[in-house]
């Protein structure tokens, strides 16, 4: 198996991981500074390129899940909207939350620039 370095647990176990100055420290926000010089389809294209992964559970490429988006519209696929089951993972992504929540910050924002959409939202359960 291939060498590769972690990327969402990669700042877990920092000291003051969850603050904005470790994650500014450690390159966050990065990729936004770069979609700002970038259209909504060189974005897809590069998320295409990178192979990255959704979080699904099925590994199905974001990059061509986000390729299925009609453009200009302000509709994006909302997970669980459309089908309504329990969503296992919720439990799971409070470690994320708790200890990198500006990944998912970067991350909500790259794709609502990307879609052109004008809401974001982040669903906490009790």
């Amino acid at each position: 198996m291939a060498d590769f370095e972690p990327q969402l647990t990669k700042r877990f176990g920092l000291k003051d991981s969850h603050t904005l100055k470790t994650y500014l420290e450690t390159g966050g926000y990065a990729s936004l500074k770069k979609l700002f010089t970038m259209t909504p389809v060189q974005v897809i294209d590069e998320v295409k390129a990178s192979n990255l992964k959704g979080r699904g559970g099925a590994g199905f490429p974001a990059g061509m899940k986000w390729s299925f988006v009609p453009q200009n519209t302000g509709k994006a696929y909302l997970p669980g909207r459309q089908r309504r089951r329990k969503r296992t993972g919720t439990f799971s992504d409070r470690f994320l939350l708790m200890n990198d929540p500006h990944l998912l910050i970067e991350g909500i924002n790259l794709r609502q620039l990307c879609h052109q959409l004008s809401h974001r939202y982040i669903y906490c359960r009790g």
